[in-house]
């Protein structure tokens, strides 16, 4: 074998080498199911905080239908979360009305802190969280904003807006009344407040959320939600992220 022949086959091996030692340690990407079942177990350690919000919701956990999903793009990395199946909604008492948790995969929820003002209700906490690639971004917002009447006291054409902010981030959000419709819950019809949110997300993500919810009149459960996000995220390089999804109450009756 020739010199010049035996320093190309070394610069080879190095080089497979070098692409094999690299996919090792290259970040996986991983998404898994949460059960309705995790969700009831968490339910009852958090139900002795209080007593929820008066004329709202019944505590428990709730199944919604839902399809959609989350994506994110880098100049170096891509990975997609698929939510088809279903997710839960769980009520629990708080420290001053509820927390309201979303979760539909183990990487992937948020959780609403709704506390008890003298004629309805305001919006005091947010937490977010979400994971790409072992990496788990938690942002913990603090929130100020209108009070909301209750449910049964809404009317078509009300509007009210709430500002939240983390340390790196903000969201402001302008939510008005569209309508009032029918929506089916197996079998079931109910009265339901049609609201439309504009978000507006500023600091380490930026970008737009659209949503659409239809929640019971008579004590505002959650019955249908429609989310669009598109953000630029503060990652290397750069990248972008999207969330579309749409979720749909299985029954009235929650779990505990």
């Amino acid at each position: 074998m020739s010199r010049r022949r035996s320093i190309l086959l070394i610069a080879v091996v190095l080089i497979v080498g070098a692409a094999v030692v690299g996919w090792e340690h290259f970040p996986r990407d991983t998404a898994s199911r949460t059960t309705v079942g995790q969700a009831i177990s968490k339910f009852r350690q958090d139900a002795e905080r209080g007593e929820g919000l008066p004329g709202g919701p019944e505590l428990g956990v709730y199944r919604y239908a839902v399809k959609g999903g989350e994506e994110l793009d880098t100049t170096v990395l891509d990975a997609s979360h698929d939510y088809g199946g279903v997710s839960t909604i769980a009520i629990t008492p708080s420290r001053c009305g509820v927390e309201e948790r979303w979760q539909v995969l183990a990487e992937r929820w948020t959780e609403a802190e709704v506390c008890r003002t003298a004629s309805g209700s305001r919006l005091e906490a947010v937490r977010d969280s979400r994971e790409f690639f072992g990496r788990v971004e938690l942002t913990s917002f603090s929130c100020q904003g209108d009070e909301v009447p209750r449910a049964a006291d809404l009317r078509v054409g009300m509007s009210w807006t709430v500002s939240c902010a983390s340390e790196d981030a903000s969201v402001e959000t302008k939510i008005r009344v569209i309508g009032i419709e029918r929506v089916e819950v197996a079998g079931r019809s109910f009265d339901a407040l049609h609201t439309k949110s504009s978000i507006a997300l500023a600091g380490k993500v930026s970008g737009t959320d659209e949503r659409d919810e239809w929640r019971r009149r008579s004590d505002g459960l959650l019955l249908r939600r429609a989310v669009a996000t598109e953000a630029s995220v503060d990652v290397v390089a750069g990248g972008s992220y999207s969330e579309r999804y749409s979720l749909r109450l299985l029954s009235v009756n929650p779990q505990r």
